[in-house]
């Protein structure tokens, strides 16, 4: 059976994975929005802290690396159990930590509660983009949308609902209780990865390496503009708290384009979305340079961006078959970017801030020239069973093989000198 063979997932299941990606998010946005409240709660220094956000995502990165292999899919409904229970139970346990333990425990109680969360949440992110990926054929890209579109939304509330309740306890017990009432997404399937025959002129993992490029550049494009943005408005005279509101306009602009644009260019293949959205969100760039256009260009940037990402990841899927080693190295990818990258963009702007539209746009040129890599080792074929998505034949950007390898071309070419005859 291939992917396509498989029946629609069931409605609870959808549901369940959708709605799970918002507690994922909030908590994920919240580890490192939390630290100003978590060094009052805990008597950390001013600039201490950090050592959570590394803990919560390395836990993060050994998921990825422990989860991406076949075996998950034989054993999928208890790995998913218990991702799920390890993610409420340390969302929870982080809440409480300051409060069960003792003074001098708590904190130590608190990294490695939130080293497990990252271990949950880097698991549960693996398997929901490979089911979501791998489950709903010509709507791939549309519901890979809404799936990080449901994230980003959590990334966005949690930080705020922080703000207005002064701690961080209510919203993590919130997001682990949220995340327990998801368990129905234990009873997701994955499809036994499907057989591509590759081009000559390319190779499974160099194809593979090629996404893998393209999801570091863009992860790191994506954190260095969140990271980068208030400090380029500051440096061209918007007052300091006005420049740190203003970014979200970016996140809003990230989040609505993946609810908006997949619905308007429905039909688009995947690579056609990546290089749109790319350009796009790269022509906003250049227009930050303006200053007071600035904020309107960064939520421009980020609703060109916004499919991306998840573009690139049904791009791969559809054309490397297995989904799950597709997402693991391509999330791992992620992280890695999200992590170097934007260290490297504050290198390249040096002490000159208004500079920073330019780096920005240099590592966007960047993430263009590398989307044309696996352009050319990829082409358009057509599925010959229109059955397989809805009476509608499904467009699939795969490896072909080469004509010296299909015996069927010599027998059209035959058959098309007898009819010149």
């Amino acid at each position: 059976m291939t992917p396509v063979d498989l029946p629609a997932p069931k409605r609870a299941q959808t549901v369940a994975a959708m709605v799970l990606s918002l507690p994922l998010g909030v908590v994920t946005g919240a580890v490192g929005a939390a630290l100003p409240l978590l060094r009052e709660d805990y008597g950390l220094s001013p600039t201490g802290g950090a050592e959570l956000v590394v803990l919560y995502n390395a836990g993060a990165f050994a998921a990825l690396v422990a989860l991406g292999g076949s075996w998950t899919r034989r054993a999928l409904p208890a790995v998913l159990t218990a991702l799920v229970v390890v993610f409420a139970f340390c969302c929870a346990g982080m809440a409480f930590a300051g409060a069960v333990a003792g003074p001098g425990v708590g904190w130590p109680l608190m990294l490695a509660l939130a080293t497990g969360a990252g271990f949950g949440y880097g698991g549960l992110v693996l398997q929901l983009n490979s089911f979501v990926g791998e489950s709903f054929g010509h709507r791939q890209v549309l519901m890979l949308n809404l799936l990080h579109a449901s994230f980003g939304a959590g990334a966005v509330a949690g930080p705020l609902f922080m703000g207005a309740l002064g701690g961080v306890s209510a919203v993590l017990a919130a997001a682990g209780g949220l995340a327990a009432l998801c368990l129905p997404v234990r009873r997701i399937a994955l499809p036994q990865p499907a057989a591509e025959t590759l081009a000559p002129r390319s190779s499974p993992v160099a194809l593979l390496a090629m996404f893998a490029g393209i999801s570091l550049l863009y992860a790191g494009l994506e954190s260095a503009i969140a990271a980068s943005a208030s400090t380029h408005l500051a440096a061209v005279g918007y007052p300091a708290a006005d420049a740190t509101a203003l970014v979200g306009l970016f996140w809003a602009g990230l989040t609505a384009g993946r609810l908006v644009v997949p619905a308007v260019a429905r039909g688009w293949s995947s690579h056609r979305l990546v290089l749109t959205g790319v350009l796009s969100g790269t022509a906003a760039l250049i227009s930050t340079v303006l200053p007071t256009w600035a904020p309107v260009g960064y939520a421009l940037a980020g609703l060109g961006f916004s499919v991306v990402f998840p573009a690139v990841l049904a791009w791969a899927f559809t054309a490397l078959g297995d989904g799950q080693r597709v997402a693991s190295l391509l999330l791992v990818a992620n992280l890695a970017g999200s992590a170097a990258l934007p260290a490297a963009v504050a290198a390249a702007s040096g002490s000159a801030p208004a500079t920073i539209p330019a780096a920005l746009t240099g590592l966007a040129v960047l993430c263009g020239i590398a989307i044309l890599l696996p352009l050319r080792c990829t082409r358009t074929k057509t599925d010959p069973n229109p059955k397989h998505w809805n009476g509608k034949p499904h467009e699939r950007t795969t490896p072909l093989p080469a004509a010296g390898d299909r015996p069927d071309v010599g027998a059209v070419e035959d058959q098309a000198a007898g009819e010149r005859a």
